[in-house]
């Protein structure tokens, strides 16, 4: 919705997206911050996002944040035609390959804010933080398929 907001004529508002920041990451600020490196005009307050469209929207490096509904908008700006034959392919994960998409790995991050931050974990709520240190740990993860 936001995408389509960025290049629709006039001003969108959303209002009360607040669930949005308690996903797999702070959709909301993810949102914001993607469009902004992209060119578009979008501010945010609180849990309300104002989009102003019509702006031509260019390649930008951008961070979904690990989060794949992210890597979906930021596609969004390759434009409409690369978007529709490329979605297929992020639906199911396989779109890493392309060239338009930059992805680095990280072992380490830290994050710290001014303030106290809701911290989340696969979806869920853990509480609130001002600071979090990650580290990847190769092969934690166990995946049983069949």
């Amino acid at each position: 919705l936001c995408l389509a907001a960025a290049f629709a004529t006039g001003t969108t508002v959303i209002r009360g997206a607040g669930e949005l920041r308690h996903k797999e990451s702070d959709r909301i600020a993810g949102i914001a911050a993607g469009l902004r490196a992209l060119g578009a005009r979008i501010e945010t307050d609180g849990d309300d996002l104002r989009i102003e469209g019509g702006h031509v929207l260019d390649g930008a490096e951008t961070d979904s944040i690990d989060d794949h509904r992210l890597d979906l908008l930021m596609a969004g700006a390759f434009g409409r035609a690369a978007v529709l034959t490329m979605l297929p392919r992020l639906m199911a994960g396989r779109h890493l390959g392309d060239t338009r998409v930059l992805t680095r790995p990280y072992t380490a991050a830290s994050i710290s804010s001014r303030d106290a931050l809701p911290l989340a974990a696969d979806g869920e709520y853990l509480g609130d933080a001002r600071a979090i240190a990650l580290r990847v740990l190769p092969a934690a993860l166990t995946v049983i398929g069949a």
